[in-house]
């Protein structure tokens, strides 16, 4: 089973996870920072987002975006980045070998990025690509519609790309002050992964990473539900399909029966097996792709269930969704369908944590937001101690009206016979 990595803070409040592994024949140093979207105002939506971008660009010894990439491909090394709501994080991985020289680039990336004027030029042509390429994605499209719809004019409302608008118009001056406000030690966690000198890798990190200076940290704005009816947005778009989400305001990370709801999305839309596949893909042959998953956030959380049908196939699909809800709340799952669902988690979790990178994900985004780290037996035993009671009474506190939001995304515009379909 897999071991909890060794775990130490700087006098600067970052915190360490190493994870030493002998027999890998790679490493991998990642950064995750408690910083994204949700940080941002209506001036500065997409600001994280840029700013991820922009650390490639060049840094302090790699100062230009060829010598950074080439220091990195030269031996067979990867590396990425992503933004998130509440999280932005910066990995390389290379062989074994030169476990050094990714924790070097990787620390090169967060701390000292040159943010040059010619390639913030450039990069804002980047990212406006970025952003025609998810416009021509309706499963993207409809995602971002139904974010809106869920949270409003709010940081969780809004796409965490920013507006066409903000990307034109921001300065290297709006980065740098951004990065230095909200990049800050204490709300930052490091993890080695792999095959690495122990003693080394430490020494390399004090060295390097005790530059950083604890900082005050500023509040992220809270976010607020005040829905009271269902909702309903269509977006009119060129499509062959009609791509649907349909979901619920449910519960933040922290929530107690978090374990639950993850279930209950398995039990309903997890896979080929699932209530919704069975009923809406295998017997009625409506839908290509159909899934119900969970988006947890610090204070926040969603259930979402997502397909793509033909247009003419869009009001008896939700009418199937709802009859689904309807019978979960009503009956509670039986003991061979929990267990099932059970075992899908358990053993996609396990499965999903051979490699280095999944491993440092799973612990650096606990520590993350949680300030500390479960073994994966700890995890796996929460999922075993929920019963079909629990699934039950969850269903029956998410599955409400004034939870209820529809976000459409296809070639016909709003329809009332929908709208009057929205009802538990």
């Amino acid at each position: 089973m897999l071991k909890i990595p060794e775990k130490y803070t700087l006098d600067n409040g970052l915190r360490v996870l190493l994870l030493p592994q002998k027999n890998s024949l790679s490493t991998i140093a990642q950064i995750f920072v408690n910083v994204g979207s949700k940080d941002e105002s209506l001036k500065t939506s997409g600001i994280s987002h840029f700013i991820e971008h922009m650390v490639f660009k060049g840094t302090r010894k790699r100062p230009t975006p060829k010598k950074l990439t080439e220091e990195i491909e030269r031996v067979g090394g990867q590396s990425n980045a992503y933004t998130g709501q509440e999280e932005t994080s910066y990995w390389v991985k290379m062989p074994a070998k030169y476990s050094s020289l990714a924790l070097d680039i990787v620390s090169d990336i967060f701390l000292f990025p040159l943010f040059r004027s010619e390639e913030l030029e450039k990069e804002r042509g980047v990212i406006l690509q970025e952003m025609a390429m998810y416009e021509d994605q309706p499963m993207r499209v409809v995602e971002e519609k139904f974010y809106q719809l869920a949270y409003g004019n709010q940081p969780a409302g809004r796409k965490i790309i920013g507006s066409s608008e903000n990307i034109k118009n921001f300065s290297i001056q709006d980065l740098k002050e951004y990065k230095e406000r909200r990049y800050l030690p204490q709300s930052s966690v490091l993890v080695v992964a792999g095959s690495f000198n122990l003693s080394q890798i430490k020494k390399q990190i004090e060295e390097t990473f005790s530059v950083l200076k604890k900082k005050r940290k500023l509040r992220r704005q809270k976010t607020i539900i005040k829905q009271k009816e269902p909702q309903l947005s269509f977006t009119v778009k060129k499509t062959d399909q009609a791509h649907l989400i349909l979901g619920f305001h449910s519960f933040d990370l922290y929530h107690p029966q978090r374990r639950a709801l993850e279930l209950l999305s398995v039990i309903l839309g997890g896979g080929m097996s699932s209530r919704l596949f069975i009923e809406i893909r295998e017997r009625k042959g409506l839908a290509y792709y159909v899934n119900a998953h969970n988006d947890f956030s610090q204070d926040s959380g969603l259930f979402l269930i997502q397909a793509g049908v033909g247009p003419e196939n869009l009001e008896k699909t939700i009418k199937i969704i709802l009859q689904e809800l309807r019978k979960i709340v009503r009956k509670k799952v039986g003991v061979r369908e929990l267990h099932k669902a059970k075992e899908r988690i358990k053993g996609g979790l396990t499965m999903g944590l051979e490699t280095i990178q999944a491993q440092a994900s799973f612990f650096g985004n606990q520590e993350l937001f949680y300030n500390k780290t479960k073994s994966l037996r700890e995890i796996l035993d929460e999922y075993e101690q929920i019963d079909a009671t629990a699934i039950q009474k969850i269903a029956t506190e998410v599955f409400v009206n004034n939870r209820l939001n529809l976000a459409v995304v296809g070639p016909s515009g709003e329809n009332d016979k929908i709208k009057n379909l929205l009802e538990i």
